[in-house]
């Protein structure tokens, strides 16, 4: 018997059981299946245990998880948050790098515009999950373009690819490649003591641990968001990739909040968000537009992240993020 969180059909968390009975049929494990919408299968041999496996693996791989969602802080009365919602996501998939996504969402207020205390809504103030919690596809965004090719039902369910930081990101990518500032994303490491930009100029073939400047290339044009290739001569990338941001699994997004302490009421004058990410980043995005403004990897990420091209998943700056404040 095998129980996995798979799709969140509530505002918070929702665990849908898979049971696989090998053998007999237990009446308690179908009901518990029945009652989360999960599946239950019974095999009798070892073909159709295999094939039972493979059949919920490929159910699982079409179902959008998220970490735990992160509310903000109200900068005035601590003990009362405030009401912007951020949710990491990602997807599992069987061919196919795993994609990540964050998105932001609002809290009922009881205004007008957002009357319901317990609703969860998007960028045009509609409720953005229905009556049994889960998310409605084509929510208004509050980052990205509502009308473009992703907002399509790709998945049955509130598309991972449908807009925020992750749709934001890909559209920074795609305009770099077409003006050729091929690494102007604010990708940085550290090296020698200091802090630099991650790209061929800084970087060489042993930080990344493969034996080539060509190999160096083309894991540097990865990681920017392109495909594993590059010109012999010039090293540029020579497409970008479906999709840019990876799987956010484990790390929750961390608010960073810039306020006004000369003012009595701190009005808040810039808000960031934080999130680590199975790309080999620790990605920085401004709350008003969803861009990526700062992405770093880590030192001992750079020669792991040969294995972040070469495996659909591979878990790395992908943990709690711990946030200090120092006075200047």
């Amino acid at each position: 018997d095998k129980s996995l969180v798979t799709d969140p059909a509530n505002s918070y968390v929702n665990v849908i059981t898979h049971h696989i009975s090998f053998g007999a049929r237990h009446p308690l494990l179908e009901d518990a299946a029945g009652e989360s919408g999960g599946e239950y299968i019974v095999a009798y041999n070892k073909e159709q245990l295999v094939s039972a496996f493979y059949a919920l693996a490929l159910q699982m791989s079409e179902a959008i998880s998220f970490t735990a969602p992160v509310v903000s802080v109200d900068a005035v009365n601590k003990i009362q948050s405030g009401d912007d919602l951020y949710m990491g996501l990602f997807l599992p998939q069987d061919s196919t790098y795993w994609v990540g996504n964050l998105k932001k969402f609002k809290l009922g207020d009881g205004s007008i515009a957002r009357p319901d205390l317990w609703m969860i809504y998007d960028g045009n103030n509609n409720e953005a999950i229905d009556s049994d919690g889960a998310f409605l596809d084509n929510t208004a965004a509050f980052w990205g373009d509502d009308t473009d090719y992703n907002d399509t039902d790709n998945y049955g369910a509130s598309d991972i690819q449908e807009d925020g930081a992750g749709e934001v990101l890909l559209e920074d990518v795609t305009l770099y490649f077409s003006t050729g500032n091929y690494w102007d994303r604010p990708i940085y490491t550290y090296k020698n003591g200091a802090i630099i930009k991650f790209d061929r100029s800084n970087i060489t073939a042993a930080d990344l641990g493969v034996a080539t400047d060509a190999e160096r290339d083309q894991l540097v044009n990865f990681t920017h968001g392109y495909t594993y290739e590059a010109d012999a001569v010039t090293g540029a990338p020579l497409a970008v990739r479906p999709w840019v941001l990876g799987a956010i699994i484990h790390s929750r997004p961390v608010v960073i909040d810039y306020y006004d302490t000369t003012v009595a009421n701190l009005p808040l004058l810039k808000r960031l968000v934080a999130v680590g990410s199975n790309d080999g980043m620790l990605h920085v995005f401004d709350d008003t537009t969803g861009r990526e403004v700062f992405a770093f990897i880590p030192e001992d990420v750079l020669p792991k992240l040969q294995m972040v091209q070469a495996n659909y998943m591979y878990d790395t700056v992908d943990g709690s993020i711990t946030l200090y404040r120092r006075g200047t």
